[in-house]
């Protein structure tokens, strides 16, 4: 007699991470700050960082933070991460905004080396 047998392992993949709450566009004046907030859930081992575009050059794109580390020397700008459950809310402050700060700032997460979700 000949047993055959077929064990099948299925591995679940862990959730995708999402983006479940965003800052609404502020405007706001020179010298003031402002503080911008991006709530991710399922982040797991993913990068998530902040990137900013210019208004008028849109080529033009700067990364500001990977994780909680700031890409730019600039001691004005400051990033929070704090965790509630399983989302993790990321938090870009800059204070005494001057001219150049103008732009679009969006909240990355980093899939893989080409692929991100904003």
């Amino acid at each position: 007699k000949i047993e055959r047998s077929l064990f099948c392992h299925a591995q679940q993949q862990p959730p995708f991470p999402t983006i479940s709450a965003i800052s609404p566009e502020q405007i706001k004046d020179i010298g003031e700050s402002v503080t911008l907030e991006c709530d991710i859930t399922n982040v797991g081992k993913f990068t998530v960082g902040w990137q900013k575009t210019n208004r008028e050059r849109s080529q033009q794109v700067n990364t500001i933070s990977l994780g909680p580390t700031l890409a730019v020397a600039e001691e004005r700008f400051r990033v929070d991460v704090d965790k509630e459950n399983n989302t993790m809310k990321y938090k870009l402050t800059i204070s005494d905004i001057i001219n150049t700060d103008a732009g679009l700032y969006e909240c990355q997460i980093q899939v893989n080396s080409t692929s991100k979700v904003t």
